[in-house]
């Protein structure tokens, strides 16, 4: 006998593929890409490459439909795949207006990214952040970040000579140190030494779930967003674990450094205190 949890599950479950096969029917009617046959229910989740997908859709989909558009049929979040450069222009430059917006994804919300201006859907709230971001980034502001970019490819460069040397191979990890170095000093005014400082931990952490999270077909819950509700130790639920396992580290990297300079009268000048300032004024 199903006990109440077991019910739930299958109710939901019910529930998602009426919803499901009610829009399907409108999206029959549409004109729309060609793409593989769908399944009943998961539609093409089971298409969707889990490993390199930048080489499975060139070499395997975009041949198998005959098209440099895909469309993918999944439930709740149906996609077209783009696979020239020059459509990817004509649609999401040349009309941006119409695909400007983003559908918002249940992983943000659970990892605590859904902050983050380049995930807002397009709204007032989108509008007002990037407004700022573009006040402190625009082609006349960064010139004021070169002198933290040179010193920091300085520095780069004296650890590659001294790698070189050593006859020991190039570590990625010195490139994205000092990407990590240049936007710690240039948004929070922090001189990092370290590619082991803890603020660079956070970062990298943070920016690992982000692009675990973003992976197609990882997390049914994108398809079926009624699974963020189960239980963790239910199958179906490695959203909710694999949230519970990131979700601190989302938010020290968004939190910490800024609370940090709130209380740093002598902080070094930086995007952070300057909005500081502008908080305070």
């Amino acid at each position: 006998m199903l006990d109440l949890t077991s019910w739930i599950v299958l109710l939901a479950l019910c529930l998602s593929s009426v919803l499901y096969l009610s829009k399907d029917r409108t999206r029959r009617r549409l004109p729309l890409p060609p793409g593989p046959k769908p399944w009943p229910i998961f539609g093409n989740i089971f298409d969707l490459p889990k490993d390199k997908p930048w080489v499975t859709y060139p070499s395997h989909l975009f041949p198998l439909v005959g098209s440099d558009f895909i469309y993918l049929n999944l439930p709740h979040q149906p996609a077209i795949i783009l696979n020239t450069s020059q459509a990817i222009l004509d649609l999401m430059e040349g009309r941006s207006k119409l695909y400007a917006d983003k559908p918002a994804m249940v992983m943000d919300e659970l990892l605590g990214w859904e902050w983050n201006f380049a995930f807002m859907p397009y709204g007032s709230e989108w509008r007002a952040t990037r407004r700022t971001f573009h006040q402190h980034f625009n082609q006349r502001a960064v010139q004021e970040y070169h002198p933290v970019q040179a010193r920091e490819i300085r520095v780069f460069l004296r650890r590659v000579i001294a790698m070189s040397n050593g006859n020991k191979p190039l570590d990625s990890g010195v490139v994205s140190q000092t990407f990590a170095a240049s936007i710690l000093d240039i948004v929070y005014g922090m001189r990092i030494h370290d590619f082991s400082d803890e603020f660079v931990s956070l970062s990298r952490k943070a920016v690992e779930c982000l692009v675990i999270s973003r992976l197609p077909g990882v997390f049914w819950v994108e398809y079926f967003p009624w699974l963020r509700h189960l239980p963790s130790w239910l199958p179906f639920s490695s959203a909710r674990r694999f949230a519970r396992q990131y979700r601190d580290f989302v938010d020290a990297a968004h939190h910490k450094a800024f609370n940090a300079l709130q209380n740093n009268a002598a902080a070094a000048p930086s995007v952070a205190t300057k909005l500081i300032r502008d908080l305070r004024n």
